[in-house]
């Protein structure tokens, strides 16, 4: 089940929480989910295939409205690590890849829940993506790259 961090709100939390249910308090309200990427190298440009793969850290946060805790009645305890496996992970996607398309937040991943819902993960691995690349004014030239996400199964009314 979950990693038990001796807090009593990890235990309480997780007594009712499903993660198969999206995580929203209000259906009409989708759940908002920031990625912000750490560029950390520039570890391929393949001209020939137009891709370009870099090494970065991906951070992903969204609010689970099923994991909050008054922290008041939990002196000390204003967050607590989880893995990934016991909580829904918003099904986000690397698009444009020329990689096998997965969703992001998968494998042995930690997550870092606060007491008013708010969930990070930080994702740390090899990206590769499609770009048109062109070194016709080596060394004077300019890439540009987009690295764009989006949900893998769900509409927008549900996940932004």
């Amino acid at each position: 089940m979950f990693e038990y961090t001796g807090s009593k709100p990890a235990k309480k939390l997780f007594l009712d929480y499903n993660p198969n249910v999206l995580p929203q308090e209000n259906k009409s309200t989708p759940v908002n989910v920031t990625l912000d990427m750490f560029l950390m190298s520039v570890d391929n440009i393949d001209e020939k295939r137009q891709t370009i793969t870099i090494k970065a850290y991906l951070e992903m946060k969204w609010r689970d409205a099923f994991l909050t805790w008054d922290p008041v009645k939990y002196p000390g305890v204003s967050r607590i690590s989880v893995k990934n496996t016991d909580i829904r992970i918003p099904d986000v996607v690397l698009t444009d890849t020329s990689d096998k398309l997965t969703e992001l937040g998968q494998g042995d991943v930690k997550a870092d829940v606060k007491s008013d819902g708010l969930v990070t993960i930080w994702l740390y691995k090899l990206y590769t993506v499609k770009c048109k690349i062109s070194f016709a004014k080596f060394p004077f030239d300019k890439q540009k790259c987009e690295f764009a996400f989006a949900s893998w199964s769900l509409t927008t009314s549900v996940l932004v």
